[in-house]
């Protein structure tokens, strides 16, 4: 194994945070950004050793077909040609009842670095999305799992069809921190609605700043609001902080994506002061599957998927999983954006 090299990120303009990246690559992933210097040099260690796994691994391979009523539905929707093309497979467990095993198509589930993105033939799904490490076996497999859950949620509101609430009363020492700062314009925090399903809390807070990219995004998703709400933040300023260094490369951000945020947010946000839990929501209860990456002193990494939640729209050829998302304008926004502008 290559030796382990992070380096401190400036923080172009918010103090009080630190970001750690990898040292030997101009890319600003990995990397972590926490309160501490000894947290976020342990995050951005951990997806170092998650992102080497993810893409060194190589999985046993077998060939099959899918055998199931959810590929048959994709094949309704009509968004992708995928089951169309000779397939191989990879085994992964239930997360609930490992001795559940089930062949899934291995471009499906596992991470590839270089997609041909001109052939439209070529499968194109699976990005860094449900891979996580951790020393425990059992903390990686839940981190994956809220990371699923948390695409699914930011989806159905990006593509038009979830509500959000905002949050007025914030209590989070990292929201005070950035109040007091002058760079920052306003930082607001929703609550993505579709969470509910799931007994999750999906968070997404929002960072205008007075420099470049005047707008940042970041997301957090957990069963306890207030450690979805803190990731959100730092997220946001971690974003803040890969916008400006990609900056230095003159790497472009989508154009339009301030207006097209806005008015999603306007769209979505209900105007009524209300508790979350007092929105009735239907309950969802996907199955979620694994498959073990990594293994080593260090730790675990994992990959989780569900068949059943829509994956990151990470470009262009990611199709819809569900109908009411497929819609002429939604299929025009994922052109726009080749994707979607969040990761």
């Amino acid at each position: 194994m290559s030796e382990i090299n992070l380096m401190r990120v400036p923080n172009f303009g918010i103090e009080g945070f630190v970001t750690f990246k990898e040292k030997n690559n101009m890319s600003f992933r990995p990397s972590a950004t926490h309160t501490t210097d000894n947290i976020a040099y342990s995050n951005a260690l951990s997806e170092l050793l998650e992102e080497r796994d993810m893409t060194n691994y190589v999985p046993i391979e077998m060939r099959g077909e899918a055998n199931s009523d959810f590929y048959r539905n994709l094949e309704i929707i009509g968004d992708t040609n995928w089951y169309n093309l000779e397939k191989q497979y990879v085994e992964l467990k239930n997360v609930s009842d490992p001795s559940d095993v089930v062949l899934f198509p291995k471009e499906l589930v596992l991470f590839k670095s270089n997609y041909d993105l001109h052939e439209k033939n070529q499968l194109h799904w699976s990005s860094s999305e449900g891979y996580s490490h951790d020393i425990n076996k059992i903390t990686a497999l839940n981190k994956g799992k809220s990371e699923i859950i948390e695409h699914h949620t930011k989806m159905f509101w990006w593509f038009g069809r979830s509500k959000i609430i905002e949050k007025i009363r914030v209590k989070s020492s990292v929201f005070d921190k950035l109040k007091k700062q002058k760079i920052i314009k306003s930082v607001r925090v929703f609550e993505i609605l579709e969470s509910n399903q799931f007994s999750y809390s999906t968070i997404m807070a929002v960072l205008e700043t007075t420099t470049f990219p005047f707008l940042s995004v970041g997301f957090g998703t957990n069963t306890d609001e207030k450690n979805a709400m803190n990731h959100a933040l730092l997220e946001a300023i971690h974003t803040f902080r890969g916008e400006n260094w990609y900056n230095l490369s003159q790497v472009m951000i989508p154009h339009g994506f301030s207006k097209d945020f806005w008015n999603r947010v306007d769209n979505s946000l209900l105007n009524v002061r209300i508790n979350s839990e007092e929105i009735k929501s239907n309950s969802l209860q996907p199955t979620f599957y694994y498959l073990t990456v990594g293994n080593s002193p260090k730790g675990f990494t994992t990959r989780v998927y569900s068949p059943e939640l829509q994956p990151l729209i990470s470009n262009q050829f990611v199709p819809f999983y569900f109908p009411e998302l497929c819609t002429t304008k939604n299929v025009a926004l994922r052109e726009k954006y080749r994707g979607t502008p969040f990761i």
